[in-house]
């Protein structure tokens, strides 16, 4: 049995949590059959929060219910993937600018604290992910608009929790451009905060979508092998 993660949140909302997360690492593959009883076996829970998680997904495009055919999987393509970070890139460029106007002294002293704490996770083994979401919604909540963090948390829906297991290298780099938008938006550049934003989204979206296809290639090439074999092909 699959043990779920997040304990605070609904048992929907954390099948919905692991099946994305499949989805957007290539565990589950487009096309892929997702089926209810297996599912609810699996997470130990009744089919209707597997269902409910299933259209869920399916509102944000990755997964497909059908009255015959049952649900399968949409997934993302590498484009998917480049044009969702080319929309937070904008949005979080728009977060930064109002953030380096709007900052008080006390805030920029707790965005770089949180920065410092993205590197010490990394240095330490510690939680690179979470820190690294902290630095960013203490930028959002600086800029202090709901509809920009809300826009935000949807292109966020087409991100792989685990980012950072799939793309180590983009640790490091993120670490220099966490210093040169903090540096911005202290200084109140409003405008070099922004292209820095900006870049730092897209560049991550570019090596992401990179990744992307070939984890789905070498998935694919598994489960056609793994397909042979159960079949006797060659």
């Amino acid at each position: 049995m699959t043990r779920l993660n997040n304990l605070n949140a609904t048992v929907r909302d954390r099948v919905t949590e692991e099946l994305r997360e499949r989805i957007l690492t290539g565990r589950l593959l487009p096309g892929e059959r997702l089926d209810i009883n297996e599912l609810s076996a699996e997470f130990g829970t009744s089919r209707t929060p597997v269902r409910e998680a299933i259209l869920a997904l399916s509102h944000d495009g990755l997964a497909r219910m059908a009255p015959r055919s049952g649900a399968t999987v949409i997934g993302l393509t590498p484009i998917d993937i480049e044009d969702n970070f080319e929309l937070m890139a904008v949005l979080a460029g728009v977060a930064a600018m109002w953030a380096s106007q709007r900052a008080t002294d006390e805030e920029r002293a707790k965005l770089r604290e949180l920065a410092n704490a993205v590197g010490s996770a990394a240095r330490n083994g510690g939680n690179v992910a979470e820190a690294n979401r902290e630095f960013h919604r203490h930028i959002n909540l600086i800029a202090g608009s709901a509809r920009l963090v809300s826009m935000l948390n949807n292109t966020r829906k087409l991100v792989p929790q685990t980012f950072f297991d799939v793309i180590p290298e983009q640790i490091e780099l993120s670490l220099k451009e966490h210093d040169e938008l903090v540096n911005a938006i202290v200084d109140g550049e409003s405008t070099r905060a922004r292209e820095i934003a900006e870049l730092h989204l897209q560049r991550a979206g570019e090596l992401l979508a990179e990744r992307y296809t070939s984890l789905m290639s070498r998935q694919i090439e598994e489960s056609k092998l793994a397909s042979d074999s159960e079949t006797g092909g060659g």
